[in-house]
């Protein structure tokens, strides 16, 4: 018998200020540190407020959180959701490479973990 693991997503919308996000974070990290539940950071976003972004990577490294990595910014993602299609069937530049590269490592630590991942890139 193969075991199995369940994948959770979980979307930290820390809200508008630096205070909010950054505490948002610090309470998810804390939480997932303590059941043990290994964890990725991916920055949506990233580069609105590079400051943040590099305080919220700061302290992932500090807990030894594994960074997938940093979505741009990028109208297409809007545009794609009124013509109801995910970004990467709307378009192939943008913030598309960037969530290329989030898949490709959460698929790898994935892989590592044991689990079955998704062999198919979004």
């Amino acid at each position: 018998m193969t075991a199995s693991r369940e994948l959770v997503v979980i979307s930290g919308k820390g809200g508008t200020g630096k205070t909010s996000i950054v505490a948002s974070f610090a309470a998810l990290a804390e939480l997932t540190r303590h059941f043990d539940i290994p964890t990725m950071v991916c920055i949506n976003k990233w580069d609105l407020n590079e400051k943040i972004t590099a305080e919220i990577e700061t302290r992932g490294h500090e807990r030894g959180l594994k960074m997938a990595g940093r979505i741009r910014y990028d109208r297409a993602v809007t545009e794609a959701q009124v013509r109801s299609k995910s970004v990467v069937q709307h378009q192939n530049d943008g913030c598309v490479p960037d969530i290329r590269q989030v898949w490709s490592e959460v698929s790898a630590a994935l892989e590592d973990l044991g689990s079955v991942a998704a062999t198919e890139q979004p």
